[in-house]
Order: structure tokens, then sequence, then C-alpha cells
């Protein structure tokens, strides 16, 4: 066997060398080496070892490695087996003496201790060596194995260097050599760099070893050479194979499948392309010339045989080696011998052969470099080469990328064209350069034929300018063929330029920056090129020397016939004119200037005088670039004062020009302005002598048609940016006088100018003031005179007009003029600046303003700046202080006499005002009475003014500054609780007192508008001053005074303290529990507080024992599930903390003793309820805690004893008859335990105060009992009843005892909300007091009926409550409280502030709950639903209520009270007209089946839609139509399951009134999917209806839209395929389409698969199966022994496309039978709107009667109804025309189908 395997293992493909024995490695004989062991003195050196197929060593760690590297495992495995053996080799030892160590490795401790590390690194080194070349360096799927690979030589070569590179240079010729160098060049990185460290690391060993005996390079190219040849000379990967990787005995090249050819193709592909790519990487880097002999006996057919590789990266591999090797690096002789004319031959015949586009850069490098290392022989063998060449260039080279293409032209036609020793052959480079010019056609992209332009107007132009004669020949007559070629170069040139300017599509996207520019750039840069290389007229008369270049020959002719530029694209064409203008040296420019002058007068043409039309923004651009290049040739006073002035008219008063349009929708009128004066500026700037003139003509033109002030200005700083100081001739007296006409007063009073902000920005221009225009004003002194005189004549007590509000803004601009400030008295500064102040509104500076810092807005909107506060800033405290005093005077007289138009303008001056403190020496803080903000008979009087001025003020301040104005007041305690008093609006009614407690009314506001900053002492001492003013209104029996007071104190309390945390009841409500609950589980029953995290698992009810539960928690980190029961339950882990562990109980006793003794104890028996003293203990308890002290004389002693009695008092109250006093008790234990009039409402007062509602609840029920006593007896303790069940109802406790009590009272709380709403109903009084008070008890009612496990089972009278309150409820929405819907901006109260929305949403979470409401909506309160979807605030609860309704599977109306609408009527009849009356009857049945499910309301609107315009459709009426519609949906999905005849009424009726095209037509234009198609945004949650109304605030248009679109095509598939088909509009079409097979239809397939599987105890024996990718369904039905197979194939675009139905499966049924079966269910599918459910439940009825023995009709081949599914009569009602005709429409006939409907046409047929 040993035997066997050294022959299997020694392989010839490894070279020479041979299997040589264990033995060889220790020495000639077995004596020597025990002589060796025995004296090592006298040891010799072991000979050379040699590299073996197998390891011959002893060591088993080695043994164990090298198995586990030599195994086929995968790539992980063998990587950790490569850096095992790295470690070995790497173990303890630094060098090659080292011995007789043994390895302290733990995880290699078989190393014999007898053995040393030298020796078991030698043992290693031969297996290793034969084992990495002859498998490990062919692998090619795993990087790591590669990378570790080296990691081991990197550990060889470390330990033992001397054998490594003896064994390396020796075995396979040195071929390792070239193996590890190849490394370098490996895909991956990280292997590339292990390659460069292992190659640097031997040649450094190299030079260290054998500096002693050699000075030889290593061995580098011979290793390279040697390999590579070894592996180019396979040729093909059957070769490789067979030589590599083929075992003996295994399977043949031949015999291999196809997988394992592809593989040895990838291996083939990628180890050569691996050497061809170290081959170039040997060249490159210069080491061929270590080994010149080496490289020049290597074979070139062996080195470029991969030049007709049928592989594309095998070529262009041999490309780049062909050029490498004829680079300059290699020597002539190298050259020569390595590219024989074979191979380049072979290189020629590739020009003509490769079609790949990526291989053309390298074969054209390739081809280059070889024509210029081998120039003669390449200008002998023209033709060889030519054909080919230019043939690739006409195809733009098959495609290949113009970026590395492109750059090639130009050296490639200079060194084949152009440098000849005999001269330039024009003729040739014509030749390229116009097969490159003809492959613009092949080109893609735009950037790619900019790219390929650039590179032919470079070498035409390079061509034209280049020597025709080389310096060493003589010079001589040039041949009519050079002329001929010069011109047709230069047209090439030329064509390239028109292209440019003229291409438009160069100029968008990317193509613009890539190719465009750079272009437009090159052309101008050698256009100015060909400029001065054009002879010119010397001084003396003589013609300049004639030059040696083709462009001399031709010149004349380029510049007189050929130049010219097209303006067909005035962008390219501007951008072309300014690069011009940047390469300009001089003004002799003569032809270029000729030629603008040219193209100018062909862009102006279409703009001049009659046309009456003016350029755009693009064309400016290119007329500014003309104008500027050569402003004297083109600008004429024709153009200036004609053309130009009337473009500037229009722009500028565009408003008062009729019918004004501009030329491009995208151009913006300031831009045009701008376009026009900077034209202007250009211009007047060529033509300095005719400035002045010139300008003052355009002015008074301007002035005279009254322009637009705004866009005057920004015309003139237009100008002014771009004449910069050029600006001598702007200044002129019209400008002058326009100034002063600015403010001129006419005798009507009229201004002539518009706004101060427009006012303001065209004096600051005049007066030189924005940086970018300069400093120097343009207008003179006069103006400024002019400005003073007239603000000081406005500013007199005679004078009725005011001065104008830019005029004192304008003058406080002139002080920054150093000239115009002189004009100015101290005393008008002082006015100026107070007049400034009272501007009313802020004045924004746009542009960058010369003396300020900043600049725009990020916003562009201008950056609003008050210079009077600069001013102020560098006046005198004296002048500060008056300025201060005059605007806080102003300011208080405005407050005193409500003389305050707009309070926002009030509050801007407010803040201004205190702004200009800043500047008072010494600094000032200001208060509010600043602004006269301080009056606390003002905030009493008219709360509301002061509030909203205060409030206007704080807009403009931050929270600091807010809080800043009230502490630095006068009295500012008092003050502070002025303003809350003032502005508290406390009321007993709760529609007003509701703003109050959910914290949206102006105290609340007011107080969270001075933040944090508020907080603490402030706050403190407020409260404390607050209590006695409360304590002494309760003496005075104020009710009002003292609710208002204990109101704002209760506010006080909710800012000044975070929320006590409550003690909360950790155990969970039993029936609370839901599957997947996170709780807390207690661990040990005796240690309560010991607990652990638990999730519910799943939850069980038992009669007897009560709810029980599976939980699971964790053990040991395992999951583990187990029973339990509530009470080791936990809703937390956390404990609330008890009062004394408050941190800040120190800031609370003194607020809470003072609350307590002061006014709770004095006052809360003696004063009513209305005066709100018991709200306080709400407050106090929630806010201050009670603190820790429990007995008595605690504070909780105190308020529990209160309470205690005020119940005690009520009890007494009741049985005395004192309803008025028990009235007034319930309200004050009411408002104690948190109901939450006046202040915030809590729920959990009870814990503190536990005090038992029981026997005030008895007393209630008993008294309420009694007949004599009615609900209506006093509406007053009826209201107060209702309040105190609303509170405590929730801490009652349910027990057996009282458990009858508890049922009663619920009945009561019922009784008495149902009263309230049926009075409202009924007397049509809309929301009120009593109906918040009603839906609380209501709420708190049925949650704690829901909540306790002993009233679970209600009893019938409790639930009918419930449902006559609900209903009565509902009833009064719909009719009363949706009347308040009117103001859409303004939320309605019983939205805002009651518990109704809430109560409808939780109710509707169950099943049990949807099922409540459906039976409180009655028939008639679902008709006044439906206008309710059309309603902001109602739509979402409306559209809940029909949903519940819907749900229910119950009709509206009983065949016996059908009564259809009177437009349902009409339509009917219209739509009978010319039926015979059987079709009549049947759409009449229709419509009638239609008309008991759906309301009349939606029948009604639906009816309308197709009359409809999109003219008046909003997104509120939109959203009704959805919404309605989806209500009309959801109604389908229900009916169809409980009445056969439903689902084809609905599509019947739907058909008619074509409702479905209608409203997918609405929706499709809010679709986002379809009008943003490439971002596909539908999920399943995003179609699923329930997730997106799960809330308010999702109802939107555009989810809504989508919804439409999905529940449309999933309900009513057949209706959605007709409007595809007759009504989507065009542009819709296809988007539709893909939206449908990308997500609506694998969505409807897998909603529709769920529900089957849903519904399989109604299938019967008929199972059903699908798939969702293949998108088949296959119904299977066993019946009489018969398997019966129905296949559904619904295809991607189903309903869009028809489903096909296959029946042919089932053997033994006769063909027709099975084909009518087909026929069923294609058109239940196709054609009458039916699901795939409905279609197989028809089928098996169908089947099941057939089997029965019904026969088929022979008109519709069905046995059912296809509506009712009921036996036909004998005659066939159900087979009328319109059911013939939608068979028809199903694609295929059935047999007989003439006949059939023949004899319907003449009432003959049976079923």
């Amino acid at each position: 066997m040993k035997e066997k395997r050294k022959a299997r293992l020694d392989k010839k493909s490894t070279g020479t060398t041979e299997f040589i024995g264990f033995g060889a490695f220790a020495g000639s004989n077995a004596a020597t080496s025990i002589q060796s062991a025995q004296e090592p003195k006298q040891q010799q050196p072991p000979p050379k070892p040699k590299i073996s197929p197998v390891f011959e060593g002893s060591n088993e760690a080695l043994q164990s490695v090298f198995s586990r590297i030599g195994r086929k495992t995968d790539g992980g495995t063998k990587t950790k087996a490569l850096q095992d053996l790295a470690t070995l080799l790497l173990a303890d030892g630094s060098d090659d003496s080292q011995r007789g160590s043994s390895s302290n490795s733990n995880n290699h401790n078989s190393i014999c201790a007898t053995t040393t590390k030298w020796e078991v690194r030698m043992q290693a080194l031969p297996h290793w060596m034969w084992m990495y070349c002859n498998k490990l360096v062919y692998e090619h799927e795993h990087a790591s194995i590669r990378k570790a690979s080296l990691q081991v030589w990197q550990a060889a070569l470390q330990r033992v260097p001397k054998a490594v590179l003896a064994m390396a240079s020796d075995a396979n010729g040195g071929e390792l050599w070239g193996m590890i160098y190849t490394t370098q060049v490996d895909p991956l990185q990280e292997v590339r760099q292990e390659g460069f460290a292992t190659v640097e690391l031997m040649e450094r060993l190299w030079r260290e070893h054998k500096s002693s005996t050699t000075r030889d390079p290593p061995p580098w190219a011979l290793g390279v050479i040697t390999y590579s040849s070894r592996v180019l000379g396979y040729g093909r990967p059957s070769v490789m194979y067979e030589a590599l990787f083929a075992r003996k005995g295994g399977t043949s090249n031949k015999n291999q499948s196809e997988q394992q050819k592809e593989i040895a193709e990838e291996r083939y592909g990628s180890l050569t392309g691996l050497v061809l790519d170290s081959l170039c990487f040997l060249f490159q880097s210069g080491r061929q010339n270590d080994s010149k002999d080496v490289i020049s006996s290597a074979a070139p057919a062996v080195l470029f045989k991969c030049m007709s590789s049928p592989v594309e990266g095998l070529r262009q591999r041999t490309y780049r080696l062909i050029s490498v090797v004829a680079s300059e690096q290699s020597s002539p002789d190298m050259i020569d011998n390595l590219l024989p004319t074979t191979t380049i031959n072979n290189l020629i015949q590739c020009l003509s052969s490769e079609k790949a586009s990526n291989s053309w850069p390298p074969l054209l490098e390739a081809f280059l470099a070889v024509a210029v290392a081998k120039r003669e022989g390449f200008e002998q063998a023209t033709a060889s080469w030519r054909k080919g060449l230019i043939k690739a260039l006409r195809k733009a080279c098959y495609g290949a990328s113009l970026s590395e293409v492109g750059p090639i032209l130009l050296p490639l036609t200079s060194t084949l064209a152009l440098a000849g020793e005999r001269g330039a052959d024009l003729q040739l480079a014509l030749d390229l350069i116009k097969a490159a010019w003809e492959g613009q056609h092949m080109t893609l992209g735009m950037t790619e034929a900019g790219r390929l332009a650039i590179a032919v107007a470079e070498t035409a132009h390079y061509t034209l300018l280049k020597p025709i004669h080389p310096s060493t020949s003589t010079p001589h007559e040039p041949q009519t063929t050079d002329r001929q070629a010069a011109v047709a170069i230069a047209q090439i040139w030329l064509e390239v330029l028109e292209n440019a300017l003229t291409d438009n599509s160069l100029s968008t996207g990317n193509a613009r920056q890539a190719a465009w520019e750079p272009l437009l750039q090159s052309l101008a840069t050698q256009l100015q090129r060909y400029q001065d290389q054009t002879p010119t007229n010397l001084p003396d008369g003589n013609v300049e020397t004639k030059r040696n270049h083709a462009f001399a020959l031709i010149h004349n002719e380029f510049w007189l016939t050929k130049a010219s530029w097209p303006s067909t694209h005035p962008a390219a064409l501007a951008y072309f004119v300014r690069h011009l203008s940047s390469l300009r040296k001089s003004t002799g420019n003569q032809q270029i200037c000729q030629v603008a002058q040219t193209c100018f007068g062909k862009l102006l043409a279409p703009y001049q005088e009659t046309s009456g039309d003016w350029p755009s923004l693009a064309v400016y651009s290119a007329i500014q670039s003309l104008v500027d290049y050569h402003p004297t040739g083109v600008v004429t006073e024709r153009f200036v004062l004609n053309d130009l002035l009337r473009w500037m008219i229009v722009h500028g008063t565009q408003q008062r020009i009729p019918n004004y349009k501009k030329r491009d929708e995208s151009d913006d009128d300031e831009d045009l302005v701008k376009a026009d004066y900077k034209l202007v500026a250009l211009s007047l700037k060529g033509v300095p002598q005719h400035a002045k003139s010139w300008w003052q003509t355009i002015l008074k033109e301007i002035i005279a048609a009254k322009p637009n002030l705004h866009m005057l200005t920004v015309g003139l700083d237009t100008l002014l940016q771009t004449v910069r100081k050029e600006s001598n001739w702007v200044s002129c007296q019209t400008l002058d006088e326009l100034a002063m006409d600015l403010f001129a007063v006419q005798k009507n009073g009229i201004q002539t100018f518009s706004s101060a902000q427009e006012q303001l920005e065209f004096c600051r221009t005049l007066l030189g003031l924005k940086r970018p225009t300069g400093s120097q004003p343009i207008v003179s002194e006069v103006v400024w005179e002019f400005w003073v005189k007239t603000y000081k004549k406005q500013r007199s007590a005679n004078s009725p007009i005011s001065p104008k509000r830019a005029l004192a803004q304008i003058l406080l601009e002139m002080t920054k003029v150093p000239r115009a400030s002189k004009l100015l008295h101290p005393s008008d500064v002082e006015d100026i600046i107070v007049e400034s102040w009272l501007q009313e509104e802020v004045v924004s500076y746009h542009g960058d303003d010369a003396h300020h810092e900043g600049g725009i807005d990020d916003d562009g909107g201008g950056d609003p700046r008050h210079h009077f506060a600069e001013v102020l800033q560098t006046s005198s405290p004296d002048l500060v202080a008056r300025v201060v005093g005059k605007a806080s005077a102003e300011m208080k007289r405005s407050v005193q006499a409500r003389d305050v138009v707009n309070m926002a303008d009030w509050g801007l001056r407010a803040w201004r005002l205190v702004e200009m403190l800043k500047y008072v020496d010494p600094p000032e803080t200001p208060s509010l009475a600043l602004v006269g903000l301080d009056d606390d008979k003002g905030w009493s009087d008219h709360p509301d003014f002061f509030y909203g001025l205060a409030m206007s003020l704080f807009h403009n301040l931050d929270e600091k500054s807010r809080f800043g104005l009230l502490k630095e007041s006068q009295d500012t305690i008092e003050l502070f609780l002025s303003i809350l008093g003032g502005i508290t609006i406390s009321s007993t009614d709760l529609t007003i007192a509701a703003r109050v407690s959910r914290g949206d009314d102006k105290p609340s506001i007011f107080l969270n508008s001075l933040g944090s900053s508020l907080k603490g002492e402030y706050l403190h001492l407020a409260v404390k001053a607050l209590i006695p003013k409360i304590a002494a209104s309760a003496s005075e029996r104020d009710d009002m005074g003292t609710c208002c007071l204990t109101t704002v104190l209760s506010n006080l309390l909710r800012f000044t303290f975070d929320p006590v945390t409550l003690p909360v009841d950790a155990k969970p409500v039993p029936s609370d529990i839901r599957s997947g609950d996170r709780l807390w589980y207690v661990t040990d029953p005796k240690n309560p507080t010991l607990v652990e995290p638990a999730t519910v698992v799943k939850v069980y009810y038992d009669a007897v024992a009560g709810y029980y539960f599976s939980i699971s928690v964790s053990r040991e980190g395992e999951p583990c599930e187990r029973q339990t029961i509530v009470d080791r339950l936990r809703i937390t882990n956390k404990f609330s903390p008890t009062p004394a562990q408050m941190t800040d109980e120190v800031e609370r006793a003194p607020i809470r003793d003072l609350v307590v003794s002061k006014v709770l104890v004095p006052f809360f028996q003696s004063t009513s309820s209305a005066a709100g003293v018991s709200e306080l203990v709400n407050g106090l308890v929630s806010r201050v805690g009670v603190g820790s002290a429990r007995g008595i004389g605690s504070a909780h002693f105190v308020l529990f004893k209160l309470l205690s009695e005020e119940e005690g008092r009520l009890r007494v109250r009741l049985a005395e008859g004192d309803y008025a006093g028990a009235g007034d008790s319930l309200w004050k234990l009411a408002l104690s335990f948190g109901f939450g009039r006046n202040s915030e409402s809590e729920d959990k007062i009870y814990r503190v105060f536990p005090v038992d509602p029981t026997p005030s609840h008895e007393a209630l029920v008993k008294l309420y009992a009694e007949e004599q006593f009615s609900p209506d007896r006093d509406h007053a303790f009826g209201s107060a009843v209702l309040a105190w069940i609303a509170v405590s109802a929730p801490f009652a406790s349910p027990t057996e005892a009282n458990e009858d009590l508890m049922r009663r009272s619920m009945t009561l709380a019922l009784s008495l909300s149902n009263g309230v709403f049926s009075v409202q109903r009924k007397s049509g009084i809309g929301f009120s007091s009593d109906t918040i008070l009603a839906l609380r008890a209501f709420n708190s009612a049925r949650r704690t009926m829901v909540k306790c496990n002993t009233m679970r089972e209600m009893p019938p009278s409790l639930r009918d409550k419930e449902v006559e309150c609900l209903r009565s409820m509902i009833e009064a929405f719909t009719l009363k409280w949706s009347s308040c819907d009117d103001e859409p901006q303004k939320s309605p109260v019983w939205k805002a502030y009651s518990e109704f929305p809430r109560l409808i949403e939780d109710i509707g979470q169950t099943a049990e709950g949807r099922e409540l409401l459906a039976e409180s909506v009655p028939p008639a309160v679902v008709e006044h639903l439906v206008p309710l979807l059309f309603s902001v605030p109602s739509r979402f609860i409306a559209f809940n209520l029909l949903g519940s309704v819907f749900a229910c599977g119950k009709v509206l109306r009983s065949e016996n009270d059908i009564a259809l609408g009177a437009s349902t009527t009409e339509l009917l009849k219209e739509w009978t007209k010319g039926m015979d009356q059987d079709a009549t009857n049947e759409l009449a049945e229709d419509v009638e089946t239609v008309g008991q499910w759906l309301p009349l309301s939606i029948m009604h609107e639906i009816e309308t839609w197709r009359y409809e315009t999109f003219d008046d459709l909003n997104e509120t009426k939109m959203i009704g139509r959805l919404l309605t519609w989806l209500s009309v949906l959801k109604l389908v999905e229900t009916a169809a399951p409980k009445d056969y005849r439903s689902r084809p009424a609905f599509v019947a009726y739907l058909t008619r009134t074509q409702a479905v095209s209608s409203i997918l037509n609405f929706s499709i234009l809010f679709d986002k999917n379809l009008n943003e198609p490439s971002k596909l945004t539908h999920t399943s949650q995003a179609l699923d209806l329930d997730m997106v109304l799960s809330s308010e605030e999702t109802v939107d248009v555009t989810s809504l839209a989508s919804l439409v679109i999905f529940g449309t095509f999933e309900t009513l598939p057949s209706l959605c395929r007709q409007w595809y088909e007759e009504a989507a509009p065009k542009v819709y079409v296809q988007k539709v389409k893909t939206l449908v097979e990308r997500q609506i239809a694998p969505e409807i397939l897998k909603r529709e698969m769920q529900r089957m599987k849903e519904a399989t105890k109604n299938f019967g024996e008929m199972n059903v199966s699908g798939s969702l990718m293949s998108r088949e369904v296959t119904a299977s039905y066993i019946q009489d022994d018969f398997t019966l197979t129905v296949l559904v194939r619904l295809p991607p675009a189903f309903p869009l496309r028809s489903a096909e139905v296959d029946c042919s499966r089932t053997l033994g049924v006769p063909l027709s039978r099975w084909k009518r079966w087909s026929l069923q269910i294609t058109l239940m599918l196709n054609n009458q709107g039916g699901t795939l459910q409905d279609a197989l439940m028809l089928w098996k009825d169908n089947v099941d009667k057939e089997f029965d023995g019904v026969e088929p009709c022979p008109i519709c081949y069905s046995v059912l109804h296809v509506k009712t599914h009921k036996l036909p009569p004998w005659n066939v009602p159900h087979a009328t025309i319109d059911s013939i005709r939608s068979v028809s429409l199903s694609g295929s006939s059935p047999p007989g189908k003439a006949s059939a409907l023949y004899a319907n046409k003449n009432g003959v047929g049976s079923g």
C-alpha cells in the first residue's frame, strides 16, 4: 500500500522532482545518522532536502496539520490548519542553531522531546514546498487560504531561511520564486499585502545569505518566466485541468459535467490572468533587466498566446503585457526578441477581430506602444493596419469607454501620421480623425459623445498646427492633397464646434461637467490658438513670415467662409465666448471679433424693434458675453436705445403691460431685470463717450413708464456691481429728480411710489450703502437737503400729513454718509430715532450691507435690522435717555387709551424699546412698567387686551427675558397674581372649565411662556401670597371670586411642583391581561417584593376558577413556561415611594400646611362646591402630597376626616330629603377625588384616602328606585350624582355581597346619562356641560363593568341600558353635536375636551365592542352618519361607526321595507330603457338588493360621481369620498358571504353608476406610487385598512388613495379590469399595470390564500392549496370515487389580465364537463366580480348538484344560479342576454352558444 501511495503522489507535473524515500532526508545511510546523533561535535551538515509529496517526518503535530491541509474540506478548516502550521514553524527558537529544546506550545505538545525544533522545521519543509507548489498555489476560491499560505512561508523564512532559499532555487527550475512573486498581483488586497511582505523578506534574506558567494539578484525573473511559460503553455482549460487537477483514474475532461467544466474554465481564467498580471508587474518594476538573457529566451508565442483567447479578460491582460514590453523601460534588443513580426502581425489582426468594448482601450495602448517602438516597420506596413483601425474608429471602438479611448486618439494620430521622417501624412491623419468623428453616431450617452468630440477636436487642432515637415528636411511647396486634407480636417473641427454650440442635450445632467464644459473650454482655447497662428500685417506693410503647418495653408478660407458660431443654444454660446474672453491677450483678435459681430446680429434679430419679443435669460447671457468680448463692434445706439430700452421697460413695468408673458416660465422677473441692467452696464462701458447721454435717456424713459420701484432698485444694484469704479456716468440730474420726487407730496396726498420697504432699499442704493455696489453715493447733496427739509416740514404741527414711514429710516441711513450727516441737528436725530422706532413694520435689508456685519438670511428674505439702535450705540447718554423716555411714554399712552390697531406691531415696537435699554448708560433692566403693562386695574378690567399685548411682546423674547420683565416690575408678586387672576376664567360650566382642566387656558399658556426661570422661590412666594386672598374671599362668601382664586392656586401648584407619584395597584386587572403582555412574576409568595420579568403566553378563563395564565420566565438563560394566577402577577417591579422619600419635601411642607390650615379646614364645609375650595384637595394631593405623617394632626388625617365627614353628611342629607345640600356634597366629594372641573383630573386620589363609596351608592340607588322620585325632578342633583358616580365607580370594591348593588349603581349611571342624551336629542340642545358629565359617567360605568369579574355576565337589562344610552349618545352626536363642525380651523368642544372620541375608539377595539356599536346605531342614524364623512372633525368617528355597522353583516332594510331614493329610482328608469322584461326585472332586483345593504345617502353620493369634475375638488371633499368608498367596499366584503346575491348585485349596480371608474380616476391623482413610480412605498401595513386608520393622525388623502386602489382591486376585480381597459387615463395605464404586478396582485393573492386557509370548514372535503411564487391555486375535491382537480393560474397582472382555469387533470371526466367547469370559474373570476373563494365554492356546489343528477342549463352551462346559487326553474331567467354577453367576454365560446342565444331570444329553453 505504501508503495502504491508513493507512486500515486509522484506526479511528473511537478517538474523533475522524484520520490526518493524517507531516508534521504537524514543522510546517505542509517549509520551516518546514528553516528551524528551520538557525536554532535563531529556532525556533518545535512544534505540539501528535496521536496516530497508525502510527509516523512516523525512529528505527530506536523502529521496532523498536513493531513488537515491535504483534505478536501471547507476553506475555514484549511485556513486554520495553515495557521497552525505557521505557529509550529514559529515555535520558540530564533535561528537555525537552536537545538534540543522542546516545544512549550499547549496546542502542539506532541513534538518529541528528543527532536529539536530545527529538525522539526526541516521535516516540514519538503512536504510543505511540494504541497504549496502542487496544490495551494492554484487555490482560487478562498483568499484566506492564499493569505495563510504566505504567512507559512514568512514563518519558514524567519526560522530556516537558508534551506528555504536553496530549495526555492532548485525546486521545479525556480518556479517557486515566480509563484510567490505572482501573489503581489492577487485580486484581493489582503493577499497582496502578504505577498509584498513575503517578497520583501525573501529578497532581504537572499542578499544577506548570498552576499558572500555571489552578487546576483534574486531570480525573480527566472521564476516568473518559468512559471508563466508553463501556465500559459496550457492554452486551454481542458489541458490545464488534465495537467494540474485531474486525478489518476478520475473523471476525464470529456466526461465532466457542465458545472465541472465551468469550474475548470474559472480556474483557468483566474490562474492565467494572474500570471499575465505578474508579467506586467515584472516589466513595470524593471526587474526584467536583472535577467536579460532569461527574458530574451522566453518564447513570444507562449507569452502572448492568450491574444487569441476567447476569454475577454485574458485578451485585455495580454494587450497590457504587450504595452509594457514595448515601453521605454525595455531595452531595444529585448523588444526585438519579444516582439517579432509574428507577434506584431497578430496584434494588427486583433484590430479587425476584437469586438469586446472593454478590450479596446488596452488594445489601442498596445498598438500605440508597438508603433512607437517599431516605428520603422509600421511606416512600411501601413496597409496592414489602416483598414482595421479606421473601421474600429468608425464604430467608436464597439462601445468602448471614451474616457479611456479618447485620449489615445491624439498620440495615435501623431505617431502614425505626423511623426514620419518624410513629413506629415495629412491624408492618413484625415482618415483617422474622420473615422473617429463618424463614430459619434455609435456612442451611448451624451457624456460619451462629448468626450469623443473633445478627442476629435484636440487631434484635429494638433494636426493643423503641427509642422508638416521635420526640421531636418528641406521644406517644399505644399501638395494639393495636403491643402485638401487640411481643409477637410478644419471642417471636422468646425463641425465639432457647431455641434457643441447647438446640441442642447449635452448641457443636461452629468454630461455638463463631464463633457460639455471641458469641450467648450478646449474649443475656445484652440480657436484662440488659430487666431494667434493667423498671419498679420506688419507695420512696414509686409506680411508675417509663412509658418510650417497645415493651418497656414487654409487660414483665409477658415476665417472668411468656414468659421461661424450658431446661436441655437445660447447657454453654450455664452459659456464659449466667456472662456474666449478669459484667453484674450490683446485687442488684435480681428478674425474672432468679426465672427462675434456676425453672431451677435443673428442672435439679436428675433428680438429687435417691431418683433415685440424679448429674450430669455439664456439669450441674455449669450448677448452679454458677446458685448463683453467685442463691445465696439456690437454696441450701437439703435441697440441700446431701441431694443435694450424696450426690454427694460417691459420687465420693470410688467404689471402694466397687457398679455405679458415670460418667454421661459423658469425665468424669474428679478433675474430678467438684472440681465437688462447688466447688459446696459456692459454696453455703456464699451462706449464711454456716449455712456452719460445714453444713460440719462434710458432713465427718463423708464421713469416715464412708472416702473416698479423694487425692480428699479434691483436693476441699479446690478448696474453698480457691474461697472464698479467706472460709475461716474451713473450719477445724473435725472436720478436726483427721481430721488426727490420719491417723497414729494401731491395735492391729493397720494404717494408716488409704493411701500416703505421699497423706498428704503432704493434710497440705500442711492446713498451707496450696499457693499457690492461700492461706498460712493450716486445722488448729490441737493437731494439730501431736500429729504431733511421734507421731514421737518411733515413733522411740523400744522402739517396734516405724517412723515412717510421710510423717510425716518432713510435719514438714519444718511448719518452713515459723512457729508450727509452734517445736515442733521442732534434734536433732529432724536426725533428721527423715535419716528423710526414707531414704524409699524420691520424693514428688511436685502443684499450685503457695506456698513454692517452679516448678510442675507438663509431664506433669502433679507436681514431685519433697526439702525436707530446702532445710532443710539454711538450717541450720547443724554440723547439715549431722552429717546427711551419718549418711546416709553408713547407705549404707555397707547396702552391706557387702548389705541392699538395691530397687537403684533405693538409687540414689535415694545421689543424694540426693550432693546434700546442696552445702550443706556448706566444700563437699565427692563420691566413691564416700561411698556405700560404693570397696571393691575388694566389687567382686571381688560384682561384680553392686556394678555394679547403681553403675548405679542413675549413672542419676540426668550423665556429668561420674559421672566425678567415680570420680576423687575414694582410689587412683582402682586402684579403676577393680578395678571393670573385677570386672565383666569373659572366656571361651573364644564364646556368652559374643560380648557382649564386640560391646561389650554390663558393662565397655563402664560405660565408656560415664562418657562423654567419662573420656578423656584418666586412661585413659592406667589403661592404663599395667594392663600390669604383665597381665605379672605371665602370669608366674604364670594363664590365666584373664590373659585377664580382657587383655580389660580391650582394652576400655580401644577406649574410649581412635579406630579406626586400616587400609590398604584401593582396587581393587574385579570380581564385586561392579553397574550404578549410583559408583567412581573412573584417568585416567592412569602416575599411579594421579590419579582422577575415574565411574558404572558396565553390567557385562560374558567367559570369556577376564574382567570389563570400561562407565562414564560427565564431559567438559567432558557425560557420556561408555567401556569399561575393573577395574585402572583404585578404590573411593575418598582413600588411607589412614600412622600417622606421625596427630595423636595422641605419645599412642599410649608405650602401644604398653609393650604390645609388656612383654606381647607376653615372653608371646606362652610363654602359651596361652586367656590372650588374642595378642588384644592385634588391639587394638593396630586401636586404637593399629603406628607409621610399619619395619625391625629397630620395633613393626611385632617383631609381624610374632612372627606369622611362630608360623605356622612351626604347620607344624612339624602335621608332627610335635602337634595340641594346632598347635591353640593356630591360635587364636593367628586371635586376632591379628582373630577377636575377647574383643575386637572386625577383618578388615583382614592388610593390616598380609601373612602368607601358603597354606602352613598346604595342610598342613591334606593332613592332613584322610589317611584315618586324621577330623574328629571331635580336637574342639578342628577348632575351631581353623575359627577360622583363618574369619580367613585372605578374605586368601588366589587364583592359577591355587593354585586347586585354595583349593577344597580351602573344602571343608575346609564339611565341618568341616557336621560341627558335623550333630552338633547329631543329638545335640540347642542353639546353642553351636561353632555361632558354624562359622557364621563357612561365611560366610568362601562370601564367598571368591564373590569369587574363579578359583573362579566351582564344581565340583559344592564346591557339594554348600555345599548340604549349609547344609541342616544350617537344620535345626539350625529344630529346635534356635529353642528359645531362649521369652523374647520377650530376643534369643537365635543372633540377637544370630551371623552366621546376616545370612548368610541375604545369600544371599537374588540369584536364584542363593535357588535355593541352596531346594535346602538339604528338605520336612520346610519343615513345621517354618511354626510359626516365630509366633516373634518367628525369623519373619523363617523367612519368607525359605519364600519362597525357594516361589519355586523345585517341588512339595513328587509325585503318588505325596501325604498329606493328618488335619484336611484330615476336612474333605474334610465338604465332599463330598451331592455326586455327579464333584463329589467333582473337589474331592478339587483338594485333593490343593494338597497337592502347600502344606506340611501351613500347610494345618492356615488351616483353623482360620474357627473363630477375636478374643478371644485379639495382635500376635505376627496377624503370624504375615499372614506365613503372604503365603507362601500367593507360592506361588499361583509355582504358577499351572507347572501350569494349580494356581490353580483353590487357589481351590476356599480357598473351602471360607473362608481369604480370615477373613484379610481380620483384616487390615482393622489397615490404616491403612481405619481412617483421610482419610490414604491406600499407595504402590507400600508395596505391594511385597520392599520392605516388606527388613529386619526394617519388619515390623509395619499394613504387613503392607496387603500382605495388596493381595496377596489381586491373586492371588485372585474370592474377594475373594465376601468383599466376602457376608462383609465392613458398616461397612467403602464403605471397602474406596474403597480398591480409589483404590489397589488401579490398582496391580493397572499390575503386570498390566508382567507381560504381560515375558511377550511366551509370547503368541507375540498382541499385548496396554492403557491405565491407560481401564482397557481389547486383545488381537489373527492366525489363518488373521483378526485376532481381544478387549477387556477393567476397572471402577474391579475385582475388586469384574465385568470386561466384548467380542469383537465381529472381523469374519467368527460371533456364537455370539465370545460363547463372551467367556464364557470372563469366567468366568476373574470366577469362577475367574484373572488377566488367565491369561484371555488360555486364550482364545488355545481359539482355536488351535477353528481346528484341535476342537469346544467344549456345556455349558461351552470347548475346553480350564478347569483342566488339556487336550482333554476324550468324557464331560465338567470341565463339572460347580459349573462351570455359576460360569457363571451371570458375569451372562449362554449359549444352551442349561438343556438342557445337564439333559443333564449325566442323564449325557448329549459334548465
